[in-house]
Formats: C-alpha cells, sequence, structure tokens
C-alpha cells in the first residue's frame, strides 16, 4: 500500500506510513469509523456511564421515598392505635367515675330513708310519750250486761292507734285496733280502719299501738308496727298492720293478747233489737279504754246501726261484739249525724271481706 502523502509504500500491515506516519486509512472510512464509534461510545458524567449514573439516582430516591412513605405509615397507625387505646381508657374511667357516682347516690338515698324511718320512730314515741304524760289513772269506763272475764279478755286486745298524718309529722291520727292471730300464722294483725293510717300525703303509714294496762285500761304497753294491707274500695274502710317490737323493752308482754277467740258473726244472725258491746278509744272516753253497751237499731246496706252505744272520733277501729252469742259484729267506723242525734255504723264482716255469703 502507498502512503497518498509522502508516496513511499509501506511492506507492513500498519495502518499508517511506515515513513511520515501519515494514516493509510481512506479519509471517508475513517469518517465512517469515528461515526461508529461515537454512536457506540456511552456517555459520561465525570468519568461515569450516565446511565448508571441515573439508574442509582433513581433506585435511591426509590429507596428512600418508601423508606420514608412507610416510616409516616408506621407512625400514623401507631398514633391512631394511640388514640384507640387513649379512647378506651378514658372510657373506662368514666363507667367507672359513674358507677361510683350511682354506688354512693344509692348508699346517701338509703342513709337517707334509715334517717327518716329513725326521726319517724323519735317523733312517734315522743307524742306517745306526751300522751300518755297527760293520761290520768282510773277504771275502764264500763256499761255493758256481759261479764267481767269477757270484759277484761276483749279489753287487753284492743289497742290504741297512733299514726303519722303524713311525712312530715305534722299531725296525727288516732283510731282503735284488735289484734288478730290467723291459724299458723306467726303475726300478730291488727285489724284497725284505713281512715285511721292513711296518710294525706300519699306516704307509707307509720303507726305504733299501745296495749292496756289493767285495771285502769290505760295505754301502757307501746308496740311498732309495719303497714300490711288495705282495704278501701266498694264501701270497704278497713286496714292490717304487723306487730314488729316494744319501744321499750322494759314496758313490753310476756304474751300478747288477741280477739281471735272470739267468733265472727254472720249477717243473718243479727237483728234489731239486739245487744251490743263496743270497745275502743273514742274522744269522749278520755285516754282510757271505753266500753258501753246499746242496741242494734237497723241496718245500713251491710253495715249495721247502733243507738246508745258510743261510736266517737278515736273509735274507728275498735269493736263490736254481739251479746247473745259473743260473736264479733265487726269494726266500729263511721257516726251517721242527724239533727239532734247520732247513729252509730259498724262495719260488718261481709262488707270487709267482701263476701255475701258471711
Amino acid at each position: 500500500m502507498f502512503c497518498d502523502k509522502c508516496g513511499k509504500k509501506t511492506v507492513t500491515k500498519s495502518v499508517f506510513c511506515d515513513n511520515c506516519g501519515n494514516s493509510l486509512i481512506p479519509r471517508s472510512s475513517l469518517k465512517k469509523i469515528q461515526e461508529a464509534k461515537k454512536i457506540k461510545q456511552p456517555q459520561k458524567f465525570y468519568g461515569v456511564n450516565v446511565s448508571i449514573f441515573y439508574t442509582v439516582i433513581i433506585s435511591l430516591v426509590a429507596l428512600f421515598g418508601f423508606a420514608y412513605f412507610s416510616f409516616h405509615a408506621s407512625q400514623s397507625r401507631e398514633v391512631e392505635q394511640t388514640k384507640k387505646l387513649q379512647q378506651q381508657i378514658e372510657q373506662l374511667v368514666t363507667k367507672s367515675q359513674q358507677e361510683a357516682a350511682k354506688s354512693k347516690t344509692i348508699e346517701a338515698k338509703s342513709a337517707e330513708e334509715q334517717q327518716t324511718a329513725q326521726a319517724n320512730i323519735n317523733a312517734l314515741n315522743q307524742k306517745i310519750g306526751e300522751l300518755q304524760q297527760k293520761q290520768q289513772s282510773g277504771q275502764p269506763i264500763v256499761s255493758t250486761s256481759l261479764s267481767s272475764a269477757d270484759i277484761n279478755k276483749i279489753i287487753s286486745s284492743v289497742v290504741r292507734v297512733i299514726c303519722l298524718s303524713d311525712s312530715y309529722e305534722t299531725s296525727l291520727n288516732i283510731g282503735s285496733g284488735t289484734v288478730w292471730k290467723f291459724g299458723d300464722n306467726p303475726d300478730y294483725l291488727v285489724f284497725t280502719n284505713a281512715h285511721v293510717v292513711s296518710t294525706t300525703d300519699g306516704s307509707n303509714p307509720y303507726c305504733g299501738v299501745s296495749f292496756p294496762i289493767l285495771p285502769s285500761g290505760i295505754p301502757y304497753y307501746s308496740y311498732h308496727t309495719e303497714f300490711d294491707a288495705m282495704g278501701y274500695i266498694n264501701g270497704a274502710d278497713w286496714a292490717l298492720l304487723k306487730l314488729t317490737f316494744p319501744y321499750d323493752s322494759q314496758k313490753s308482754l310476756t304474751k300478747i293478747p288477741v280477739f281471735s277467740d272470739y267468733p265472727q258473726c254472720k249477717f243473718s244472725d243479727v237483728n234489731i233489737g239486739d245487744k251490743v258491746t263496743v270497745f275502743g278509744y273514742p274522744t269522749a272516753g278520755g285516754n282510757n279504754i271505753t266500753v258501753t253497751e246499746g242496741n242494734i237499731s237497723g241496718f245500713s246496706g251491710n253495715n249495721y246501726k247502733v243507738s246508745s252505744g258510743i261510736i266517737d272520733k278515736g273509735n274507728s277501729g275498735g269493736t263490736a261484739l254481739l251479746n247473745k252469742t259473743k260473736c264479733s259484729l265487726g269494726i266500729p267506723t263511721w257516726v251517721s249525724v242527724g239533727e239532734f242525734s247520732s247513729v252509730g255504723i259498724i262495719q260488718s264482716w261481709r262488707t270487709i271481706y267482701g263476701d255475701l255469703s258471711r
């Protein structure tokens, strides 16, 4: 091959002239080779392949981005869990406080009820004491053809009933009652009138009863009672009180006298003109028990009208005995007042029980 610059022949297979060093490759071919090398030559940035550089940069950015968002997502979950846990704690604390407040309310209410009951007991004790101080000793007022044995037996079971008229202790209701015991029931029950135990404000009745001491007939042995039942419908007016415990343990009875030995009269056995003996604590008789005799003067529905026998305020709730058969007629309850005289009304057992077969 000859050099196109110096014209010398080159013996070796070199691409350059052995004489002048000129390139023996044609310019057109050299240009194509340079262009080809230029196309295949990768771009470099500070000596580093650009594509590799960008790939590394993008990978690092993606990695940091993933780490950043993962960290914040984890933080958000922890914050959310913390909030939920805090809400649960707050709910438990609130519930605990509500239960504690409810418990305190129940305890306060129970304590208040106990204080109210004790206040009622104290008030009634005081009233009974005041009434007993005003009493004067003497013999019971007796006017009847019954025997002394029957009279004393019945008197011992007829009690004076004193009830608070309302929960504010503004006044007292005073009446009479008779102690009964039915069958195997261990309770001693006092039969009296509903209007004696009823309160003006609808509160639960609170009453005490006093047994008379013989022979004076003065109320002496006082007992607490619990309200048991009441009948204030279909013309009836009755109530039952249950004896509980004495006001004063030093003034208690060794045996509670009862009226249950005397049967209850049937309505058909009673006739106009029959002799009747009424027992109770009427206002007209003072503080002592009063025993008076009268006559059946007529009938008022299923009840009896009695003339002569004393049925007055305070006598309500006592008892009445039919002399001829010594059976209990029922409970002295009302007074029918006329222009010049009055007639007492004895509530029959037929009315009390609502049983026409009696």
